[in-house]
């Protein structure tokens, strides 16, 4: 198969024409402004996490649910956001807490609830966090001081896992991340293809200055 040496020089001149350092310092350019905007996502995530804690903080169980919503919103529409474990320690301790509190208002100082909590506490209970632990213990200890005339009700601590959330961010959003990685993708495309291209011409013109 021939083909005309000067159609091809001619798709080689103009190939030339667009200079690879010039794609080469877009694309530099580009992959900064991309790297930017990236980072500039996963501080926004991290800036709504942080709300949330303190929303835990606060005891607002509205707030609380309002945050994480947010948080949720962002992580699913933007690139490098995805959020990690979050987890509401502070609320399960209040839930925990409260669960015990009700418990030990209708027991007495003698019942089984209280010794258990005398043989627990100490152990499992610092700056007052009420640990998973701690009820494991408290279930433990009131089944074995138990007596056959002592009816004691199944304690179950509130479920770790509800307390637990993760959000992830999509491998590509429509933002300005998004947009400036698409640019620099495509940058690095086309210089991947003018040096293809360029290549694939000059190996032709070789093969046609050999075949006259």
């Amino acid at each position: 198969m021939k083909f005309d040496r000067q159609l091809i020089q001619a798709d080689l001149r103009a190939i030339q024409r667009i200079n690879t350092w010039k794609l080469v310092i877009l694309l530099i350019l580009s992959v900064v402004i991309a790297a930017i905007f990236l980072r500039l996502n996963n501080v926004g995530m991290v800036e709504r996490r942080n709300a949330v804690y303190s929303a835990d903080k606060s005891a607002n169980n509205v707030q609380i649910r309002d945050r994480l919503y947010d948080l949720q919103r962002y992580a699913a529409s933007h690139m490098n956001a995805p959020t990690g474990e979050v987890y509401l320690d502070k609320k399960y301790e209040r839930d925990t807490h409260a669960m015990l509190a009700e418990l030990e208002s209708s027991a007495n100082k003698d019942s089984v609830y209280a010794k258990a909590d005398q043989i627990c506490r100490p152990r499992y209970i610092q700056d007052g966090f009420y640990s998973t632990a701690y009820m494991l213990c408290i279930k433990e200890e009131t089944s074995k001081q138990a007596t056959a005339n002592e009816l004691v009700t199944e304690i179950e601590a509130p479920d770790p896992s509800l307390y637990r959330f993760e959000y992830y961010s999509p491998l590509w959003s429509f933002d300005f991340a998004g947009i400036s990685v698409l640019i620099s993708s495509i940058i690095a495309f086309g210089i991947i293809i003018r040096i293809t291209v360029a290549g694939g011409l000059r190996l032709l013109l070789k093969r046609q200055y050999k075949s006259v």
